[in-house]
């Protein structure tokens, strides 16, 4: 939560540490963010996608 908007909030863990490596939320706060699903690429890049606001798409590909 951020005021009254709920948005995208992405952290990375190690298994057995319960303290995140990394966190990521984005810039834009753009409403509603619901994040469905997330994968870790080749190079260590996360994608994470699900709905936004009026069912919108919502997708974000972080780093590498």
């Amino acid at each position: 939560m951020q005021g009254l908007s709920l948005v995208f909030k992405v952290q990375a863990f190690a298994p057995g540490n319960p303290v995140a490596l990394w966190t990521f939320i984005p810039n834009a706060k753009q409403g509603l963010q619901l994040a469905l699903a997330a994968a870790v690429g080749p190079q260590g890049e996360v994608y994470v996608g699900g709905v936004a606001v009026d069912d919108q798409p919502a997708f974000k590909r972080i780093g590498g």
